[in-house]
Parts: C-alpha cells; sequence; structure tokens
C-alpha cells in the first residue's frame, strides 16, 4: 500500500506529469523569494525611496507633495520594483516584453486619471501649486516610451501614442521630440492607417509649441486620397479650435475647402459635426454644399446624419418657410388636423417598413375636400426645399432613435401636414423598439409633437398605454399623452384602460389616473356619469392622497352647475364619516355651500343665479349645505385648520340667505371658534361674528359690505393639462434643453420661420473643379489644392451610375430621387460640378 501511494503501479507519463508539477511550483516559490529579497535590500538602503508618511512630505504634509508621495510610484518598495522592472521592459528587445510595460502603463494610467482629477480640484480649491497633466511617477516612463515610436508593430505603436497624448502637458520638451517621428507616419504612402494615427495624435496633443505644425499636417491630410485620413483630417479641425480659437478663422476656410470640394459621406458628416461645434451660426457656408449634403444623408454613418439633420434644420429654418402657416385660410392647427384624412404620397416603401397601426387600422382615407386644399402647402415650397424633404424620408428607417426623432422634427415644421402621420407612425416603432433607459427621453418629445399636433397620433393612442414594468415619471407621462391626443370613438377603450390603473398599488400613479378621467370629463362631458361613479367609490379610498384628488375632479367637473348634480352631492355628504383626508372633507363642504356664491363666480346677481339653479333646487342644495356642515360641527374640536375655517365660512354662507337652521349652529360653531388654540380660526370668527350680527343693525351700508365679503368666492382651478408645460417650453424637441426645460451648456437655438423663401439661386455651385481637372489636371484660382484624385474619381463615377440607374430602375425609393422637376439627382457622388457642365462633358464623349 505504501509503494502504491508513492506511484507503484502508475504510468510513467503519469510520473513525468508530476516531475514537472513540482518543478514549476519550486520555481515559483524560489521567484517570489527573490523578489521579496530584493524589496527587503531595497528598503534598509540609505538612498531608498522616499517614505510614505506625510511628515516626509517636502510640503508638510497638507499640500499636493503629500498626496502625490501617497498615491504616485516610488512610494514604497514595491512599487520601485515594479518601476524598475517596467523600465526594463520597455529596454528590452522583445516585442512581447514591450507589450506588456505599455497594457501596463496604459491601465494604470486610466486608474489614476479620475483621482487625480479629484486632487487637481482640491489643489485649485485650496490654493496650492501642482503640476499639470499627468503624475510624476507616470512621467518618468515617458523618455522609455518615446523611444518605442519606431516600432513597426501596429498595437505598440497605438499603445504609445495612447500614452502620448496622456502625458504630453505635462512633459512639453520630452514630447517635442516625438513629434518629428510621428510626422514620418504621415509618408507612408502604403499605408493609410499609420497617416491616420499620425493626424489623430498630432492633433490630440495640447502643447502650443507644435500648433503651427499641426494646422500644416491637419491642411495637407485634407486632400488625402483615403477618406478615413480626410476623416480624421477634419475631426482634428475640431480639437485645434478647442485648443487655440485665435486660429478660427483659418480652420474655418479649411472647413469650408472640405464642404465644396469633398465627394465622400463619410467625410461631409463628420465636417458636419464639426461646424456645428466649431461655427454653428455662420449658416452663410452651407449655401453652397446644402443640396451635396441632402443627397448624401443616406450614405453617412448614422451619427453623422444626427448632426447633418440638425444643421439641414438650422438652415432651412433660415431659408424655407412652414408650408401649414396661415394662406388661404388654411392655418396650422386646421393642417394638423387634415392629417387624419389625408392620404399618403405615391412611396409605399416606408409605411411597409412599419405595417399597421397597433390599433389595426392604416392611414385613414382622403376626403374630397382635403384634396382641393392640398395645393396650398406646395405651393409655398420650393425646389430645394422639396429635395430636403425629399432626402430625409427614408432616414425614418435608422436603427438610431436620434436620427430618427432629428428627421421628425425637421419634417413636422417643414412637410405638408398631410404627410405627418409617416412620422407619427415612425416614432411610434422607435418608442416600442428602444431600451427603457432611453424611452422617456423619446416619449417627452413625442409628448412635445403631440400636444402640437394631437390629431396625427390619434390613430397610434394604444401605443401610450401603460405596461405594468414602466416607471412611475413614463407611467404618468403616458397618461398625459393618451389624455391629450384621444379621439371620441376610443374614449371605451381608454375608460377601460383607466379603470385598471385606478387598481394599481402605487397611489401617485392612481392620483395621476384620476386626474386623467377628470380631463376626459372636460374634453366629453357625455361621459361623466360614468366616471362620477368611480370618483363617488373613490372617494373613501383608504389613501389622504387618492379620497383627496377624487373629491377635486369632482369639484371640477361640478362646481359651474351644481343643481345637476344634487345626487351625487347627496351621496358624498352620507359617505362624510367614512373619508379620512382633511382636503377630501374640506371639498364636500365647499361643494355643498358652492350654490351659495354661484353668482360671485358667474358675475351675475343673487336673483339671476337663483333663476338659473332653479328655487326648488336652490333650497335642497342648502338643506345638504346644512346638513354637511352639521356633521362636521360634531367633531370640530378635532378638525384640522382648513376644515374649520371651512365650516364658518358654510354656516356664515347660509345665515346671510336666512336659513333659520343655521342660526343656533352658527352660533355654537363661533363660540368653539373664538376659543380655537389656532389664532387664525379664532381671527375668522370674530371677524364673521361681526358681519352677520351687521344684519340686524341700521346701518344699510356695513350690512351690503358684510355680504359681500363673506359671498365672495372663486372657482375652483380647472383640472389643467401638465401638457401645458410643452406650450412655454420653447427649446428645439429632441434636445437636452428641451428635455430640462432650460438652456443646457452647447444649446445651439432655432430661428423664427421665414416669411417668404429664399431664392434658390444663392444654392448653386460656386465654381466647377472636374471641368478645370479634366483639362490636363489644371485648376484655377477658385478650386484647392490636393484634391485631384478624389475628383477625377467622383467624375469618373457618375458615368457609371448614372448608366446603372438607367438599366436598373428597380429601386423602390426612385420616386424620392427622380426630382424632375428640382435639381435633376440621379444618384452619384459627384456633387463638385454643375448640370450644364455634365451636359457638355456627355456632348462631347458623343462626338
Amino acid at each position: 500500500q505504501k509503494q502504491k501511494a508513492v506511484g507503484w503501479g502508475r504510468r510513467p507519463s503519469e510520473l513525468a506529469m508530476d516531475k514537472l508539477r513540482g518543478r514549476a511550483a519550486s520555481f515559483g516559490r524560489g521567484l517570489k523569494e527573490k523578489i521579496r529579497s530584493r524589496a527587503s535590500s531595497a528598503a534598509t538602503t540609505p538612498s531608498g525611496t522616499p517614505s510614505v508618511t506625510p511628515s516626509a512630505s517636502p510640503n508638510g504634509g497638507g499640500g499636493f507633495g503629500s498626496a502625490m508621495s501617497s498615491v504616485g510610484f516610488g512610494s514604497d518598495p514595491d512599487s520601485a520594483t515594479e518601476e524598475k522592472l517596467r523600465k526594463q521592459q520597455l529596454s528590452s528587445k522583445s516585442t512581447h516584453e514591450q507589450l506588456e510595460a505599455m497594457r501596463w502603463l496604459v491601465t494604470e494610467t486610466g486608474k489614476k486619471t479620475s483621482s487625480y482629477l479629484n486632487m487637481a480640484k482640491q489643489i485649485s480649491l485650496s490654493g496650492g501649486d501642482g503640476k499639470k497633466g499627468g503624475d510624476a511617477g507616470m512621467d518618468s516612463y515617458l523618455p522609455s516610451v518615446v523611444k518605442l515610436l519606431a516600432t513597426k508593430h501596429p498595437e505598440l505603436k497605438r499603445l504609445v501614442y495612447i500614452f502620448l497624448v496622456r502625458h504630453a502637458e505635462s512633459k512639453p520638451d520630452d514630447t517635442l521630440m516625438a513629434v518629428n517621428e510621428i510626422q514620418k507616419g504621415l509618408n507612408d504612402s502604403n499605408n493609410a492607417q499609420a497617416r491616420v494615427l499620425s493626424v489623430r495624435v498630432l492633433s490630440s496633443i495640447r502643447v502650443q509649441d507644435i500648433v503651427p505644425i499641426t494646422f500644416v499636417v491637419i491642411e495637407n491630410a485634407v486632400f488625402d486620397p483615403n477618406p478615413l485620413v480626410r476623416k480624421a483630417a477634419v475631426v482634428g479641425l475640431a480639437k485645434l479650435y478647442s485648443f487655440s480659437r485665435d486660429m478660427a478663422e483659418d480652420l474655418y476656410e479649411i472647413l469650408l475647402k472640405v464642404f465644396d470640394s469633398e465627394p465622400s459621406p463619410l467625410v461631409v458628416g463628420s465636417a458636419c459635426e464639426v461646424f456645428n461645434s466649431m461655427c454653428p451660426e455662420r449658416l452663410e457656408a452651407i449655401h453652397y454644399s446644402f443640396r451635396k449634403i441632402c443627397k448624401m444623408l443616406v450614405d453617412m454613418d448614422e451619427w453623422s446624419q444626427v448632426a447633418a439633420l440638425n444643421l439641414l434644420h438650422r438652415y432651412a429654418r433660415e431659408n424655407f418657410v412652414n408650408p401649414n402657416r396661415r394662406s388661404g385660410g388654411e392655418s396650422r392647427e386646421e393642417g394638423a388636423g387634415m392629417a387624419e384624412a389625408a392620404e399618403p404620397k405615391a412611396v409605399e416603401s416606408v409605411d411597409d417598413f412599419y405595417g399597421e397601426d397597433e390599433t389595426g387600422g392604416a392611414a385613414p382615407a382622403a376626403t374630397a375636400e382635403v384634396s382641393s386644399r392640398r395645393a396650398h402647402p406646395e405651393d409655398l415650397m420650393t425646389e430645394d426645399h422639396r429635395l430636403l424633404l425629399r432626402c430625409t424620408w427614408p432616414l425614418l428607417q435608422s436603427r438610431n432613435s436620434a436620427g430618427v426623432m432629428a428627421v421628425a422634427a425637421l419634417q413636422f415644421d417643414f412637410a405638408p401636414a398631410y404627410e405627418h402621420h409617416r412620422c407619427a407612425k415612425a416614432l411610434m416603432f422607435c418608442m416600442r423598439s428602444t431600451r427603457s433607459a432611453s424611452e422617456y427621453v423619446i416619449l417627452h418629445s413625442v409628448a412635445s409633437f403631440a400636444y402640437r399636433f394631437p390629431s396625427v397620433f390619434a390613430p397610434y393612442y394604444a401605443g401610450f398605454f401603460v405596461r405594468a414594468s414602466d416607471p412611475l415619471h413614463v407611467k404618468c407621462l403616458k397618461l398625459n399623452v393618451l389624455t391629450e391626443i384621444i379621439a371620441e370613438d376610443h374614449i371605451p377603450e381608454l375608460l377601460k384602460e383607466l379603470q385598471a390603473y385606478l387598481r394599481d398599488n402605487e397611489m401617485s400613479f392612481v392620483s395621476n389616473a384620476i386626474f386623467a378621467l377628470g380631463r376626459c370629463v372636460q374634453k366629453y362631458p357625455k361621459i361623466q356619469e360614468r366616471i362620477l361613479r368611480s370618483l363617488m367609490v373613490l372617494s373613501t379610498h383608504a389613501s389622504e392622497q387618492v379620497s383627496a384628488n377624487s373629491v377635486q375632479v369632482i369639484l371640477g367637473i361640478a362646481q359651474g352647475t351644481p343643481h345637476l348634480y344634487i345626487e351625487q352631492i347627496a351621496k358624498l355628504i352620507k359617505r362624510y364619516h367614512l373619508i379620512v383626508s382633511p382636503k377630501a372633507k374640506m371639498g364636500i363642504l365647499w361643494l355643498s355651500s358652492c350654490h351659495l356664491t354661484l353668482h360671485s363666480r358667474l358675475g351675475k346677481t343673487e336673483e339671476e343665479a337663483k333663476t338659473f339653479v332653479g328655487e326648488e333646487a336652490f333650497a335642497r342644495l342648502s338643506e345638504l349645505a346644512y346638513e354637511a356642515a352639521r356633521l362636521a360641527t360634531l367633531e370640530f374640536i378635532e378638525q384640522p385648520e382648513e376644515v374649520k375655517v371651512q365650516v364658518l365660512n358654510s354656516l356664515a354662507r347660509l345665515q346671510i340667505h336666512g336659513l333659520e337652521k343655521a342660526g343656533p349652529a352658527f352660533e355654537y360653531v363661533l363660540a368653539m371658534a373664538k376659543c380655537d388654540a389656532l389664532y387664525s380660526v379664532r381671527d375668522r370668527a370674530r371677524l364673521y361674528g361681526g358681519l352677520v350680527s351687521s344684519e340686524e343693525s341700521e346701518e344699510a351700508g356695513k350690512d351690503v359690505l358684510g355680504r359681500k365679503i363673506i359671498l365672495a368666492s372663486e372657482n375652483v382651478k380647472p383640472i389643467s393639462s401638465p401638457m401645458e408645460d410643452q406650450r412655454r417650453n420653447s427649446f428645439s424637441i429632441g434636445s437636452l434643453s428641451h428635455l430640462v426645460n432650460h438652456c443646457a451648456p452647447g444649446y445651439q437655438a432655432l430661428s423664427g420661420f421665414r416669411d417668404t423663401p429664399t431664392s434658390s439661386s444663392i444654392r448653386d455651385p460656386r465654381h466647377t473643379i472636374s471641368a478645370s481637372r479634366s483639362q490636363g489636371g489644371q485648376h484655377n484660382g477658385d478650386s484647392y489644392p490636393g484634391s485631384h484624385a478624389a475628383g477625377g474619381q467622383a467624375h469618373h463615377h457618375n458615368h457609371t451610375t448614372v448608366g446603372t440607374a438607367a438599366v436598373s430602375g428597380s429601386s423602390p425609393l426612385d420616386n424620392f430621387y427622380s426630382d424632375q422637376d428640382s435639381d435633376g439627382y440621379s444618384g452619384s457622388y459627384s456633387y463638385s460640378y454643375s448640370e450644364s457642365e455634365e451636359e457638355e462633358a456627355e456632348g462631347e464623349e458623343g462626338r
């Protein structure tokens, strides 16, 4: 058995593996012991690293030096050993070791970034001095890292560039040594990725001494044959602008050259983003590039589309008119109401993408009256206006919800009202398909659209039904949108949904559902009987918030015509002892005596108010008011302040109107109120006692004054929609400022609509580049150097694409780009020459 335990009977291969494992374990233990011995020897040497204690700091333990010694490298023996090891790896000839050291450096730099940002804030608050940029421990590696710039390994070069950009600002002298090596990558004509990295790094280094070099590099790179390099150069314009504002005009000129001569949508999309950040107010520079940007929209990446759409939206506000404005007796609201009865245009591919709406029906058919009025919006639209709408419609199918929002904002402003249903369908699809984190942002923008165009979203009301998984703020916003867009035909479905919401466990949501019922009653009075039954049940709810809101909604419904709701008022008074909420009790007392002050709210005399209510109904309401006040008097001492005041008001008004039974009760309440602990109740009792007793006096004027004071009353505030806040929100829909309802940093405001559109001639091409290129490669003074290759490719691409488009002609989006009555767009990317010169070139080829 002992021999078996040692290994007798085992295979030779198993024994060999055991020996290898034992050797590896012993080697690992020996390596750990060596590292520990080196660390202990480094700690015992007199020239060792400084102590970690704050007292060893030259700043006395309270400033920047102590913080750096506590978190920087070289503050303890382990850090000293680590630093030495990493520098050895950086100096090694093995690429594997260099990669390992650079990965560790980049990782540690990322970990230290947040701690040093907080440290810089503390230094600025305390008034101390600290080094700008990275930390002292990491900066010591910079000379060793700069030596690795000559490597050919792509991953190692990227890591070196990352480290260099992070620490260039703190070590500008060492960074200048690396500039020449970085510029060598610009001369590599066979490696576009190396040129891209060089442009990115040079534009990201924030050292003032190399700004002229960076400017020259970007100026040459914007005409590079590779579009990725040109894109990196365009993005570098924004980086250089953020660092050196003195060169704004020179950078602006380069950006204009990009807009005029660039044939790639990839670069033009980045140019739109840079334009929005550099010079968003100089929209006159987009005149010559407007048509190019419109036609390139579909081929841009998703986020460049958002930037281009925002730019085009602001440009359209400056140059086009609103086609749905008042013209020929049609206002914007009327045009929005036409959308439900309008017929979609010939392009069916966008609608087919979304299918039928949630209610199972498609967009309604057009009527003869609408068809006769359709010509009015079209008369206000220019050719460029139509081009903008045609080129943005396909983007409603974008996967990016921000792009869909930008298209919808533009189309709602500049598309005819009978086309708005396309945007509504796209927004509903976008809202259903997004994650819950961004659903509220989209829903908030959709709510603004729904407030402006309720009839457009009315067929899609089922998309706003609340889900059990929705958070509270999303539920409340959906309720507000539902009550705003609901049509009379869909009221039964909405009431069933609201009845289910009233059984929710969250009382805040139940209260919002109650207010939604009240808004539905105000909008469609025919359903008030059914809603009142539900509100009467909720008035005795255990939750004080739900009970008070239910009574408040009943007050809003019945305050103008109390004689029509005598039965409901009697039921509320009968349930008075079951109600817990003080606000609900106060509401019942006010409602029972509201007929006594009806004349002051309606602006009539008392006799006219009695005639309006009816003598019999007036007397019955007075009996109910007395009964409510009597029930409240039984618990007068235990009632809160607002209920005591309302009891005094009710009995005083009954006494003024001559109800005999109210006299003893009023005297009894006055006696208790004058001795109440609350001074407001005591003051109100003394005032009412003096005013009511003036009836028996001989001063008739004093009697009239007291009567006016006691019977003065105002209407309860109507159940206003929270969507009214959307009217006061003047920020552009889809922006952060619109979401938070105040101006956020970087917000770009939209200007008002023009009264008359600008002339299309200002958007004609400024000059012809392709014609000058075709004549032996020479270009005139207006063309830009360095763009010959790109322009030639675009010119060749034009003739090939025109031919293929003529042969196929089967694309479902051909109607968008037919443009037979505008500028003759042929589907190519050759935007740098005019149509007349293209015809001349084709004529020469025909000859």
